[in-house]
Parts: C-alpha cells; sequence; structure tokens
C-alpha cells in the first residue's frame, strides 16, 4: 500500500486546480499594490531616508502577511473534515485500510496547498526592502520562518476544530475563536495577570502574535533573539499537538448520532432533564400560523442562543479586566474597545444567520418546495426577518443598554474627554443598529445566491463590515501623508460614521430590491449555478 495514499491523490488534484494558480498570483499582487501605495505616501512627505522607508515597508508588509496567515490558513481547513462528515463519506474512508492520520494528512495537504502557495509568493515581495537598506537579511529569513510556522499552526488548529464539528458555521467560528484566543487572548490575560500578580511570560510565549512581533524587534536590532525563537518553538509544538489531536479524535466522531437523538442515560438526556433552559424549548403555538417559515428558522431552540452566548462572553471579558485593573478599566479607551467587541461578536452572528436560512434550503432542494407551497415570496422573506427579530432583538437591546452604561461610566471617570467619548458611543450605538438592518437583507440575498454559506458569510460581512473600515483606514493615511486638512477627532469619526451609512444603504437597497424582484429566479437555479428565468403562470 502506497504510504500516504490521500496526500498524494490530493497533491495531484491541487495541483491542476486553477485557484492553487490563482492563490499565488492575487497574494502577490496585493503585496505590490501595498508596497507601492506606501512608496506613493512616502514620496509625498520628503525627507525620509530610503532606509527608514524600507524598514517601514517590510514592518508593514510583514504585519500584514502574518494576520493573513492566522485568517487565511485557519479558514481553508476550518470545514475540511466536518463537510465530509455532513455528505457523510467520511465513514466511507474509515470502512477501508485507512488510518486517522492518512484521512487527516490527506485532508491536510489538499486545502493547505493554496494557502502555502500564496505565502511563498509573498516572501519575495518581503525581501524587496532589502534593496532599500535599513533591513538585514536575518530579518527576512527569521520572518519568513515565523509565517510559516504561523502559517502551520492556523491550518492545524483548523483541523483540530473540523475534526470535532459538523456543522460548518461552528466549525468557522471554533477555528477563528480558538486562534484568537491563543494569538490574541493569551497576551491580553498575560499582561492583566502581570499588572496585578506580577509573572505571567509563559502566557506570552504562547502566543504567535508575541512571538512574531518578538521577533521584528529582536532580528531588526540585533538583540537577543533567544525569547523569539522560544515562542517559535512553543507554538510549532501546539500545532503538532492540534494535529495529534485531530488524527486521535476523528476515527471516534465520525459515527452519525442524529442532532437531536439522545441515549437513554447518557449526559444529553440528563440534561434535558434538569436544565434550567428547558421550558425555552416549547415554541409557541402561533408562530407556525402566523408564518411557517418563522417557525421554521426556529426549530432549533439551541440556536437562539448563540447570540447571547457572544454576548456573554465579551461581557465575562470585561468583568475579568475590570476586576483585575480596577476603575481605571473605565477610563478610555477600554470602553470604546469593548463596544467595538460587542458589537462585532453580534453582528458576525446576526450576518451568518441571515445566511444560513436561504444557503442551506437552496442546496439541498428545500427552498424549491417552499416555493411551491400557497406561500408567497413576500410571505417567505418577512418569515426570515421574523427569524431574525426573534433571535436578534433581546441582544441587540442588551448590548445598547451596555453601551449606555459604559458611555455614563467613562464619561464621569474621564471628564476632560466627555463630548470625544460621548461622540464615539454615539455613533458606535447608531451604527450597530444600521448595520443589523444592512446584513439582515445582504445575508439573506448572498445566502440565495452564494455558491456556498461560508462564501455568502463572508461576502455579507465584506461589504457591511470590512469594506467601510478599509476605505475610512486608507483615506485617513493617505490624507495625513500627503499633508491635507487634518480632522479633528469629532471630525474623523463623522467621516467613518458616513462611510459605513451609505455602504449600509447601498447594500441594503440592492438586497431589498434584488429579493422581491428576483427570489423565485435564484431558488430555481440551484442545479445550474445561474438564474433561471421563471415566468408567472408559465
Amino acid at each position: 500500500m502506497t504510504f500516504l495514499p490521500i496526500v498524494e491523490r490530493e497533491l495531484r488534484v491541487a495541483a491542476r486546480r486553477r485557484l492553487t494558480h490563482w492563490a499565488r498570483f492575487g497574494a502577490a499582487l496585493a503585496a505590490l499594490a501595498v508596497m507601492f501605495w506606501v512608496l506613493a505616501l512616502q514620496s509625498g512627505t520628503g525627507g525620509v531616508s530610503p532606509k527608514d522607508t524600507g524598514k517601514m515597508l517590510f514592518v508593514v508588509l510583514a504585519s500584514m502577511s502574518f494576520f493573513f496567515c492566522l485568517a487565511f490558513g485557519g479558514y481553508t481547513t476550518a470545514d475540511c473534515l466536518s463537510a465530509e462528515r455532513r455528505r457523510g463519506t467520511l465513514g466511507l474512508l474509515f470502512l477501508t485500510d485507512l488510518s486517522g492520520y492518512d484521512v487527516v494528512l490527506g485532508k491536510l495537504a489538499a486545502t493547505s496547498v493554496g494557502a502555502v502557495y500564496a505565502l511563498l509568493a509573498l516572501v519575495p515581495v518581503l525581501a524587496l526592502p532589502l534593496l532599500m537598506g535599513g533591513v538585514a537579511k536575518e530579518l527576512v529569513w527569521g520572518v519568513a520562518a515565523s509565517l510559516l510556522n504561523t502559517l502551520f499552526f492556523a491550518l492545524t488548529a483548523g483541523m483540530f476544530v473540523s475534526a470535532v464539528s459538523r456543522d460548518e458555521r461552528h466549525a468557522i467560528t471554533g477555528t477563528l475563536a480558538l486562534i484568537a484566543a491563543i494569538a490574541g487572548g493569551l497576551p491580553v490575560l498575560a499582561a492583566l495577570l502581570e499588572w496585578r500578580h506580577g509573572a505571567a511570560q509563559a502566557l506570552f510565549v504562547c502566543s504567535p502574535a508575541y512571538g512574531f512581533f518578538l521577533g521584528l524587534d529582536a532580528l531588526g536590532t540585533g538583540r537577543g533573539a533567544v525569547p523569539f525563537w522560544v515562542s517559535m518553538a512553543v507554538t510549532h509544538g501546539l500545532a503538532w499537538l492540534f494535529l495529534g489531536l485531530a488524527c486521535v479524535i476523528l476515527p471516534r466522531t465520525w459515527r452519525e448520532h442524529g442532532e437531536d437523538c439522545a441515549r437513554p442515560g447518557g449526559w444529553r438526556e440528563r440534561w434535558r432533564r434538569w436544565s434550567p433552559l428547558r421550558h425555552w424549548r416549547k415554541r409557541p403555538a402561533g408562530v407556525l400560523e402566523d408564518n411557517p417559515v418563522t417557525w421554521l428558522s426556529c426549530r432549533r431552540q439551541s440556536r437562539l442562543f448563540g447570540a447571547w452566548s457572544a454576548l456573554v462572553l465579551v461581557g465575562a471579558g470585561w468583568l475579568i479586566g475590570l476586576w483585575t485593573v480596577g476603575e481605571d478599566w473605565l477610563s478610555p479607551p477600554a470602553p470604546v474597545v469593548f463596544m467595538l467587541l460587542l458589537h462585532g461578536a453580534l453582528k458576525y452572528e446576526l450576518a451568518g444567520e441571515a445566511c444560513r436560512r436561504f444557503a442551506e434550503d437552496r442546496q439541498s432542494g428545500a427552498l424549491e418546495l417552499l416555493l411551491a407551497t400557497p406561500l408567497s415570496v413576500p410571505e417567505i422573506i418577512q418569515g426570515q426577518q421574523g427569524a431574525l427579530w426573534r433571535r436578534f432583538a433581546g441582544p441587540t437591546a442588551a448590548a445598547l443598554v451596555a453601551d449606555i452604561l459604559l458611555t455614563v461610566g467613562s464619561m464621569n471617570r474621564a471628564r476632560s474627554a466627555d463630548d470625544e467619548v460621548f461622540v464615539v458611543m454615539a455613533a458606535g450605538m447608531g451604527m450597530l443598529v444600521v448595520d443589523a438592518a444592512a446584513l439582515a437583507w445582504l445575508g439573506m440575498w448572498n445566502g440565495l445566491t452564494a455558491r456556498n454559506f461560508t462564501l455568502a458569510w463572508i461576502k455579507t460581512m465584506f461589504w457591511v463590515l470590512w469594506l467601510p473600515w478599509v476605505v475610512f483606514l486608507v483615506l485617513s493615511i493617505t490624507a495625513a501623508a500627503s499633508g491635507g486638512p487634518n480632522l479633528d477627532f469629532g471630525g474623523a469619526v463623522m467621516v467613518w460614521l458616513g462611510i459605513g451609512v451609505v455602504a449600509d444603504a447601498v447594500a441594503l437597497t440592492l438586497a431589498h430590491a434584488r429579493l422581491s424582484g428576483r427570489f423565485r429566479d435564484y431558488a430555481a437555479g440551484r442545479f445550474g449555478g445561474r438564474a433561471v428565468a421563471i415566468k408567472d403562470g408559465g
């Protein structure tokens, strides 16, 4: 038998995939675009030496590459094993002589080729600042090794979460949460503990972000780089730990047990018997009569607590910070950061839930069956809106109440910055409401038209959440570097608010018009990938 047969087969397939080649081209093109943009900004300022320009350019490119490795690496492997479990093909692999590591390494090879090729395309661009001076070759090689190690860590973290997950959304969310907790949560927790208790170096070392940015400083200045290599070794060890756990867990979790079945005497049955939330499982009888689509979207009661769980986790982080730091935790910018995290978690959940219903029903054909019923298109859309309202009206109201309490507490703590705190918090609360409406409509449209749920989720968050921030940052940096008129703090917040409102208005208007006019066309085009024109009465 061939050693690692799935790896050999998947590598042959991936080598012929167009996405593999376009990933290299796209990554190199994006890095070159960023490089020329930074150089254009520096040429407009004047008085900056080529050595300083090269050093700044390298730091910008390296930092963007690091976050690319974390996000893209985790995304590519987050659903590779759970997708096989949903399709029912994972059990067929284990009916052969294949073992757990054969399947895990095969899927890792299949999904990681594009990410590895993209990183290899970024390394030559990272080396270009060497020609400008200010960057040593040891720094380039050290950062390249750290990026490769970070990508391996993110890929294996996604494999581990995918091995224990079945739902696509839970797999992606779990992967991003695990990576964020290790890369960002551990340094924050270490800083809080060191502030109060005095020693938390071990938590710093476990974070790939700490090791990477420490390497930028240590390798660039020639100072001791031992902590950098220690952090790389720990991160590498964590990656192999995740990979080993995936190989051990996967052969034990591939069997189908059903989502709602509970074995007699098992922990599921005991939880259902004494859970304080058991009364919430009773669906109101009037929901089915009012709108069957709302009842259909809300029939799984576990999804009702997704947004509340995100708010509870962010609130627990706030309470930990308040306990460790004290009243200084109420001083800016901590309340603003907490507001952004709170709103980000809520919008993340809303975007996924808005896409999920139509995306899953379109893939399974249930949407076509739904259109064959007496329900009209406006009733179907209103039913999905009603389901989103039932799930997110309460968490959104709780988030707004938390924002008001934070605003009052922060203004009492820092009276000299009352106006700034009020402007930021008020703008954030307004954007939460506007973004929620845009995410709901655009999510339904992308769920209906995108190739799969993951793509619909990413497109929705990109157009509503990420693009306004990118436009705002690019405009701000360009205006500051070109010597244009400087806006005060309130003016900058108003510009950010205006960009966000315009983006939301465009997304909401287009999605509303297309959903109302082309719903049946796209609902019937699931097999061909294109909209099929359907005439009423024909």
